[in-house]
Parts: C-alpha cells; sequence; structure tokens
C-alpha cells in the first residue's frame, strides 16, 4: 500500500511539473516542488501532504545517489506541521458497545467475522493493513484455562509484534479460527486467500454504524487512535505502548494520544508548580 501511494505522489508532481510548471521533472528546483506543496494544500489534508513529501524526498534522493541529478531539490523541503486531527478522536466506550451489538443482533456468520474484526481493531490497535493479513498460523494459544493467546502481527517495515489476547476476545477468536487451517486468511475477500480490500472493509464498518444509528464516523485508524488513549490513560507506559502500536519512536506514538482538557490543565499545574521549584 506505501509503495503504491509513494508511487500515486511522484507521479503525480511529474505531470504537474510538465503541465504546470512548463519544466522537464530533471530540472526541478527547491521552488518547484514547494510551490506543488502549497498547491496541494488547499485540498489535502496533513497526512496525505506528509506522504507527498516524503516519496519527493525518497525520489529525488534516488536520483541524485545515481547520479542522474547533480543537486537534490527536494533535500530541504519544510517539514509540515501536524495537527491533530478531529477524526480520530477517542470513540466513546459506549458508542462501541452499541456498535458490537448491533452487529450481534444479525446473528449471521458474516455479523460474527465483521464483529471479531471491529473487536480487534478497538482492542489491540491494529492497523488495517495487519489485520487483514493475519492467518490462523499467528495465533498461538498460551492457556486455554486462563484463555489467553499470543497474536504475530505483521507490521510495518517488516516488523513483527507479539500482541495478548484475552478473556471475551480469545474465546470469540478461537471459536472462530477453529476450522481454518494453519495457513487460512482470518479475514479473506470474495475470493479465497485473497486479502480483503481496504474498502470492502470501510464499507462494512460504514453499513453497521449507520444501523446503529451512530452519526460519528468510526474507521480503523480511529479506532487505534482510541486504542492508544485508552492505554496512555490506564497508565501503560510510553515505550510499552509504542512497542503494542509497532512504532518507530515515540514521536509517532505521541500523535496517536488524545488527552481531555482537564488533563492539559492538570499538566500545565504540574509545570507552573515544578517552574517555581527551579525559579523558572
Amino acid at each position: 500500500d506505501t509503495v503504491s501511494t509513494y508511487l500515486s505522489c511522484v507521479h503525480k508532481y511529474l505531470e504537474y511539473a510538465k503541465s504546470e510548471l512548463g519544466i522537464d521533472p530533471l530540472q526541478t528546483t527547491s521552488e518547484h516542488l514547494l510551490e506543488f506543496i502549497l498547491d496541494l494544500k488547499a485540498s489535502l489534508s496533513p497526512s496525505r501532504l506528509s506522504q507527498y513529501r516524503a516519496a519527493l524526498k525518497g525520489f529525488f534522493a534516488l536520483l541524485f545517489n545515481l547520479d542522474v541529478i547533480a543537486k537534490n531539490p527536494a533535500e530541504y523541503i519544510l517539514p509540515l506541521r501536524h495537527v491533530k486531527s478531529q477524526r480520530y478522536r477517542v470513540v466513546a466506550e459506549q458508542l462501541m458497545f452499541t456498535l458490537l451489538e448491533t452487529i450481534d443482533s444479525e446473528a449471521t456468520a458474516e455479523a460474527k467475522r465483521d464483529h471479531l474484526m471491529i473487536a480487534l481493531f478497538w482492542c489491540l490497535g491494529l492497523r488495517s493493513g495487519e489485520l487483514r493479513s493475519l492467518r490462523k498460523k499467528h495465533i498461538k494459544i498460551i492457556s486455554v484455562k486462563e484463555k489467553t493467546a499470543l497474536l504475530t502481527v505483521n507490521g510495518k517495515g517488516a516488523k513483527q509484534r507479539a500482541l495478548m489476547v484475552v478473556e471475551k476476545l480469545y474465546q470469540k477468536l478461537i471459536e472462530y479460527i477453529n476450522p481454518l487451517k494453519a495457513n487460512d486468511l482470518l479475514f479473506p475477500g470474495k475470493i479465497k486467500d485473497k486479502i480483503l480490500h481496504d474498502t470492502t472493509l470501510n464499507r462494512r464498518m460504514a453499513r453497521y454504524v449507520a444501523k446503529a444509528g451512530i452519526t460519528e464516523r468510526i474507521h480503523a485508524h480511529r479506532l487505534r487512535h482510541s486504542f492508544a488513549t485508552e492505554m496512555y490513560n490506564a497508565g501503560v507506559p510510553l515505550e510499552d505502548l509504542r512497542v503494542m502500536l509497532g512504532h518507530e519512536n515515540y514521536r509517532e506514538t505521541s500523535v496517536y494520544i488524545h488527552i481531555s482538557q482537564t488533563q492539559t490543565m492538570q499538566a500545565l499545574e504540574l509545570l507552573a508548580i515544578e517552574g517555581d521549584a527551579y525559579g523558572f
């Protein structure tokens, strides 16, 4: 997915360079790239703009390293300021219970599958691609008596991490995978052993959200933000949370944590107290 996205970003710039800037893309300067980014800024989200920035930096660095161009125009593209989007605010617990109960009410095999998918997003903070690529062999039962299992997740950058599955989620997961073979996908697309498309997954979630009478948009990535925030509020150390989310550094993790206004004020009061103590 990342490769496809980056190729799309680079291709769009190449077209822009020829049609709007009237230049050979190999003649690109930092000013040309800035003009392109500013042109995009009016219609794209900060996260999408960051993808364009990363794609262009990688592309022109490659051309420079291959001696195709004498200077890398993307070397000093200014970083884009990240603003936490309200689209990713925490989903209220009661809303999630309402959503899961609505899915349960359908009492079909498809509903059981979709209930488990959404529960895994909410309880483990998985990325969409991580969940869609899960196979039975990625699940190892630790204790039947204590209802615990280990879920191996293949994350971004070929990094693996292991997450614990316990109690009710364990029960639902084990019941669901019992008929499957070791290499079977947990949630295949319409064609057997073909990964479910992200659009299809989002469409399914949107249908249940509408049926539950929920007006907010709930999607996999928002549930990942909710998971991170709930774990942080529960006192999970930031280092553990970083590992659970499969992040490279703390900065990535911090984007996923949304704290309330009350918590912000408490932090500011604490800083003020400490500041007085140190004479600030």
